[in-house]
């Protein structure tokens, strides 16, 4: 994993070498530590607890072998209150998604590998290959410098209220808040995709019909999304978004989330 979570070492290698557990037991123990951790960091939860609740983990399962390790371990998981513990539900992973910045939020080999993961689940068994190309960089689809090609209700809007919404002034100053809105929305997880270093420079901060034309030019899943639409805006970061959040809990499930 890369969410740099040194902290659960000790209860993978308790559940690899003392829990008893056989090859198939272990895989299943391991992916359900490993989606709690992936839920938590997608939705920035803290960690500063997780060293003393992977040790009391381990505790609650000392004494346990075999199939008796795996409902233990999940309620255990599901027993976390808080942020510092919670295993979150698929409400919050969504409510996330669709509304709160990934991309300064989440660093930066967790948020790509998050991306993989979603490239990965979209692929079926007609695909050619299970592999990802190499030198894959997380690009905003909506540029963070927009002003120029992205015009907001209609009106192209200038680069240094774009930047500092409290700016807009005469025409512009009913759109102060809808470029607050665009700068918020453009950061979260439905205005990201993977690229290639070649795709992506060309790609960058044009139009995007420009980016439409280097899509194509893309293997990957993720991108052949685009291939049907004509225009972005916050509407359509927003379907992209639930659908890919929807798709993040589907990867890294948890037990009892609809319930939760």
């Amino acid at each position: 994993m890369d969410f740099d979570v040194s902290t659960a070492l000790p209860l993978a290698l308790y559940l690899e070498l003392d829990a008893g557990l056989n090859t198939e037991q272990l895989e299943e123990c391991l992916f359900l530590v490993e989606s709690f951790i992936a839920r938590r960091a997608f939705t920035r939860d803290e960690t500063k607890e997780y060293n003393k609740f992977f040790v009391e983990i381990i505790g609650s399962l000392r004494g346990l072998s075999g199939d008796q390790v795996k409902p233990a371990l999940i309620k255990k998981l599901l027993s976390g209150g808080g942020t510092t513990r919670q295993w979150p539900s698929n409400e919050a992973v969504l409510d996330k998604a669709i509304s709160r910045s990934a991309y300064y939020a989440i660093a930066t080999p967790a948020l790509r590998l998050i991306f993989e993961r979603l490239e990965l689940a979209q692929r079926t068994k007609k695909s050619e290959s299970s592999d990802l190309p190499q030198g894959l960089q997380i690009e905003h689809i909506m540029p963070e410098k927009w002003s120029q090609h992205w015009p907001l209700q209609g009106k192209t809007i200038p680069a240094d209220v774009m930047a500092y919404p409290h700016l807009a002034k005469d025409d512009l100053a009913d759109l102060a808040e809808p470029i607050r809105s665009r700068n918020l929305h453009l950061q979260t997880l439905g205005n990201l995709t993977l690229l290639n270093k070649y795709l992506n420079p060309a790609a960058s901060n044009g139009p995007f019909t420009t980016k439409l034309i280097e899509y194509k030019h893309s293997v990957l899943r993720l991108n052949r999304y685009f291939d049907a639409l004509t225009t972005w805006d916050e509407a359509a970061i927003n379907d992209r978004s639930k659908i890919l959040g929807e798709l993040l809990c589907a990867i890294w499930p948890r037990p009892g989330a609809n319930e939760q």
